[in-house]
């Protein structure tokens, strides 16, 4: 059974005053939750501080069976939205493998700046 404290909030990627393309995330180790192939996951963006003209941060979410292979993108059907402005974006997950990790893609517009935090919440095992 879960609970409030069941859940487990962990931080894929966190951008400050970002600018630069290709920027990722530390990996995160999804193996304290719910079952491997089975983790129905909350995944929310927050944005502050967009500057610049035209600003757009491309972000994906991917995974991997181990902390230095190759990842994958997770759930192609649910993707991430481009940030382009200030706020909180959440998106729904179903993530497969044991490691996450949050990447900015090519960022675009003229002098681009931004605060990015991608978290990613889901439930612990139950006791």
């Amino acid at each position: 059974m879960y609970n409030q404290k069941a859940l487990k909030i962990r931080t894929a990627l966190a951008l400050s005053q970002g600018t630069t393309t290709g920027a990722t995330g530390g990996v995160v180790d999804m193996a304290p939750t719910a079952s491997v192939g089975k983790r129905a996951c909350k995944v929310i963006v927050v944005a502050s501080g967009m500057s610049g003209t035209s600003p757009v941060f491309p972000l994906s979410l991917s995974e991997c069976d181990t902390t230095n292979g190759t990842f994958t993108a997770v759930d192609s059907n649910n993707t991430i939205s481009d940030v382009t402005t200030d706020g909180t974006s959440e998106y729904h997950a179903m993530i497969t493998k044991r490691y996450i990790k949050a990447t900015v893609g090519t960022v675009t517009g003229t002098t681009p700046v931004a605060n990015i935090v991608v978290l990613v919440q889901s439930q612990s095992r139950s006791a």
